[in-house]
C-alpha cells in the first residue's frame, strides 16, 4: 500500500514495503486507521531516507465524487492546493497524488493567490482553432513537449458547496483545463506528444 506523508511542508507518497513494516513495533490488532496513524509517525522521521514518489503518474480510472463534500475530500483538496503551490505547479488533478477522483485545482493568476477548485468536470466543447505549444507536466519531471491543444473549452462543473458551475475557458486556463482532464482520463503530455509527432509525419 501507499500512505501519503507531510513531509517539510509537501505531501509525499510512499510505498510502504515489508522491510519497512519489519523495522516498526505494532500493538496487537491494530484497526487500519490506527495502523496508518502509527506509520505516518514513524515514517515522517525518516523519511527522506525512503523512494519517495512525491507525484504520481496520474493515469489510470477516476471515480465521481459524491456530495455533500465528504471531511476527507476536503481535506484533500486543501492538500492539493498545497502540494500544487509547493511544487510551482499551476494546475493538479486528485489521481497526481494517488487519489482517484475526479478532481482538480489550479490557479494561473499572476499573483498565484486565486486557487481554483474543480469537481466532477465535464467538457461541453472545445473551439476548433488548435494551439501548439510547450508544457511540462508535475508527473513527468523534466520533461518538456509540444502539444496542441484547443484555444477555448466550455466546462461544466461542481464547486465544493455542491453547486453547479459553468463557464468557457481561454487560453492559458484553457490549456491547463485541458491538462488536468486529461489526467482524470489516464493521459499525460509525453502519450499526447507521441501521437502529435506521428501526426507530424503526414
Amino acid at each position: 500500500m501507499d500512505l501519503i506523508i507531510l513531509n517539510d511542508g509537501l505531501y509525499q507518497l510512499i510505498p510502504v514495503t515489508k522491510e519497512i513494516m519489519g523495522n516498526i513495533s505494532l500493538l496487537s490488532n491494530p484497526s487500519c486507521f490506527e495502523l496508518c496513524d502509527i506509520l505516518r509517525l514513524e515514517l515522517t522521521g525518516y523519511v527522506n531516507t525512503l523512494n519517495l514518489h512525491i507525484m504520481k503518474d496520474g493515469s489510470g480510472t477516476t471515480e465521481e465524487v459524491e456530495f455533500p463534500l465528504s471531511e476527507e475530500n476536503n481535506i484533500i483538496l486543501d492538500n492539493m492546493i498545497k502540494v500544487m503551490y509547493q511544487a510551482n505547479g499551476i494546475g493538479l488533478a486528485a489521481n497526481q497524488i494517488g487519489y482517484n477522483k475526479r478532481m482538480f485545482v489550479m490557479d494561473t493568476s499572476n499573483e498565484r493567490d486565486n486557487p481554483q477548485v474543480f469537481i466532477n468536470p465535464i467538457v461541453k466543447s472545445k473551439n476548433n482553432i488548435k494551439m501548439p505549444d510547450v508544457e511540462g507536466c508535475l508527473s513527468c519531471p523534466g520533461e518538456e513537449v509540444k502539444v496542441s491543444r484547443s484555444m477555448s473549452i466550455n466546462l461544466e462543473w461542481t464547486c465544493r458547496h455542491g453547486k453547479p458551475q459553468h463557464k468557457t475557458f481561454f487560453y492559458l486556463p484553457s490549456r491547463v483545463v485541458q491538462h488536468e482532464m486529461d489526467h482524470l482520463d489516464g493521459k499525460l503530455i509525453i502519450d499526447l506528444s507521441h501521437r502529435e509527432r506521428k501526426q507530424d509525419r503526414y
